[in-house]
């Protein structure tokens, strides 16, 4: 299934599924925009009324340029709080520029997963 789960944004799974996306400082903070997101900073990312997923998923994100390059690549454990479910990650060593944020949220042992493409800036 393919679905928009916000401006630029699309989610697309198997067997798995997502409803919306929040950004926030990690720790603290009012949902902040994807737009501004600032070099060298730590982010928890929240995905909203996920569907079947379990609690043992790992997570992977990489932000990749307009020219296709690859800048960060990071790897994770999933944190889950009731139907929604955290994800850390930081803009360490990322140049200032767009970029599209690529996120993939599966299951250790089974085939359900959920891919997730969010355009941002880093200022």
């Amino acid at each position: 299934s393919v679905d928009k789960v916000g401006p630029g944004m699309i989610s697309a799974g198997v067997g798995g599924e997502i409803q919306g996306m929040e950004l926030h400082h990690k720790g603290a903070g009012s949902p902040i925009a994807f737009n501004a997101l600032e070099a060298n900073t730590h982010y928890t990312l929240t995905a909203t009324e996920v569907k079947n997923l379990n609690k043992h998923s790992h997570f992977m994100f990489r932000f990749i340029s307009d020219k296709g390059e690859v800048s960060i690549e990071h790897n994770g454990k999933s944190s889950y709080h009731g139907n929604h479910v955290k994800l850390d990650f930081s803009t360490q060593d990322v140049k200032k520029g767009k970029y599209t944020l690529w996120l993939k949220i599966q299951e250790e042992d089974a085939p359900q997963n959920i891919g997730i493409l969010v355009p941002v800036v880093i200022k």
